[in-house]
């Protein structure tokens, strides 16, 4: 039994590399992100206060909301021509291939 415990914890040592890089470089700037969001600013800094003007300015923004429209709308185009060249190539391959 000792030696399926050993190989318990390896596997965590053998993570450990990977998961303290993604800390550090995807989930902790995000957070700082997600906090900083909240803050208040004007021309020259940022003031460490909670406000939701900045969301508010955010989806009230025809900006905004074009760009998300706009990515929706390569979105479906995209699944649109990946769905028809992928069919179209099973068909293809259904002809020249043997069974």
């Amino acid at each position: 039994m000792q030696s399926v415990r050993t190989t318990e914890n390896n596997s965590y040592w053998q993570a450990a590399p990977l998961v303290s890089v993604l800390m550090a470089f995807l989930v902790f700037p995000i957070l700082v992100i997600v906090v900083v969001s909240f803050w208040d600013y004007n021309e020259f800094s940022i003031i460490p206060d909670f406000i939701l003007e900045n969301y508010q300015y955010l989806l009230t923004s025809h900006v905004t909301w074009q760009a998300y429209l706009q990515t929706l709308k390569y979105a479906f185009i995209t699944w649109l021509l990946t769905l028809t060249i992928g069919f179209f190539c099973r068909l293809l391959s259904g002809f020249f291939c043997e069974k």
